[in-house]
Formats: structure tokens, sequence, C-alpha cells
């Protein structure tokens, strides 16, 4: 199994990004999937999250299904459906909060005491339609926290020089055209995502990055654009139990 670990600074909050290297799963979803929505056998996917789980010391993961939507949910106990979000914090440890990917941006958030952490799931719409900031706005509610008191990192997603719209004005309406190459049709999520991070409250030096593209590693990831018919990896983050 190959993961690529991330660790905030000085906080038992951990991270993961999972590749699609050392799973059970066969075909075009070779080989370590995590997603049940894609048309890979459910006992192939348990298995998958189950070799997540012994790796990383968690007790179990938690997802939604992702809709490409602006709702988040607390989670405070095992989810026994999945809900329609595309966000998630807890307070818990031990429970690994996965969003799922293949091209869409992985956020994982964590506030600077170690209490509190979020998960994101930021595909093209997300940023389009500013969700960050307003899943970063209801984080700090629910916890009585500061955004410049948080700190983010962005997986292994779509690069800029593969994020092409050719119908960028009518699927953008000429937003955030600043981040658009109008001679290559791409849009530079990457750097949008930083920019929504700055517009949130984050504070530069609390904002990370894997500078990782998910559409030209084909070994390491699955892509959407890509292939079509894929898996999912994953991008976790919880809370290490204090002893």
């Amino acid at each position: 199994m190959f993961l690529i670990p991330f660790k905030f600074p000085h906080i038992d909050v951990y991270c993961v990004f999972t590749t699609r290297i050392g799973g059970v799963s066969p075909g075009c979803y070779l080989s370590l999937n995590l997603s049940f929505e894609v048309g890979d056998a459910k006992e192939n996917v348990l298995k998958n999250r189950e070799k997540i789980c012994d790796k990383l010391k968690i007790k179990y993961l938690v997802d939604v299904k992702q809709v490409h939507g602006s709702n988040i949910v607390q989670v405070s106990e095992p989810l026994d459906k999945l809900e329609e979000a595309d966000a998630m914090t807890t307070w818990l440890p031990e429970v690994g909060l996965l969003i799922k990917t293949a091209d869409c941006q992985p956020i994982l958030v964590a506030h600077k005491s170690g209490k509190y952490i979020g998960a994101f799931h930021v595909g093209w719409r997300a940023n389009k339609e500013g969700y960050i900031k307003k899943w970063i706005d209801i984080f700090c509610k629910t916890y009585s926290v500061r955004p410049d008191e948080l700190m983010a990192v962005r997986g292994p997603s779509l690069c800029p020089e593969h994020s092409e719209f050719v119908n960028y004005v009518n699927e953008w309406e000429n937003k955030y055209k600043e981040f658009y190459n109008a001679s290559t049709k791409t849009v530079d999520l990457w750097a949008l995502t930083y920019y929504q991070f700055l517009v949130s409250g984050l504070l530069k030096e609390n904002i990370f990055h894997i500078d990782l593209c998910t559409f030209c590693n084909s070994d390491m990831f699955f892509s959407y654009r890509r292939e079509k018919i894929c898996g999912r990896q994953g991008g976790i983050i919880w809370i290490k139990r204090k002893k």
C-alpha cells in the first residue's frame, strides 16, 4: 500500500492521501478504490477500507454522498447512512473523515488546538460558488474559533495544465477570470483554492499543498478526466487520541 502522509505542525492531527496502489479491486478499479458508488463490488471496497483503518490505526472511516453541493455535516457519531454533503467536521478522536476524489481537490483542515478537524470535497463547482469560504465560516461558528487559527492542506488533484474548460464563459459566467488562461482554455484551480483560503481568513503560513496531478500520474492515481470509469482515492484526516 502506497500512501502520502501529511502532518500538521505541533498538533496531534494526521492526514493521509491514498493512491490507487495496494488494494484488492480488479480491472478499472485497480486496486485501492475507496468508493461504493462507481461500480466496484461492495466487498472489495470494504476490504480496501479495512486495510486503510488497520494501517492508520483508526476506528473507522466516515464519508458522505458527494454531490458537488454546499452541504456540510458535523460528525458526532458513526453515520448509519450516507448523507448528501461535500464537507464534514468532527471533534471525535480516531475517526477518519474521508473525502473521495478522482481529479477534484481533497481539502483537509485542522484547528491549531488539534481539537477540531474538517474535510472538504472541492470540485470546480465548489471553487466557482465559493464553498470553501462558506464551509470555513460554518466550521468557525460551530467550534467558536477564528479562521486565522486554522491550517489547511490541499491534496493531489487535477493540475492547472489539465484543468481545461472549453465552455468557460457558460460554465464559469466569467467568475475568477484572472485564473483563466484563454490560450489554453484552462483554469488554475490550485491557485484559485489558495486565493479562496486567503479570502476565508487563513494565514499564508498555515496553507499547505501537495502538487501532484491525478491526470498526469496514471500509475499512482485514479483520474475521471483520463479514464471516465475508475475508482476513487481518498484524503483522510483524523485526531489522534491522547493517552
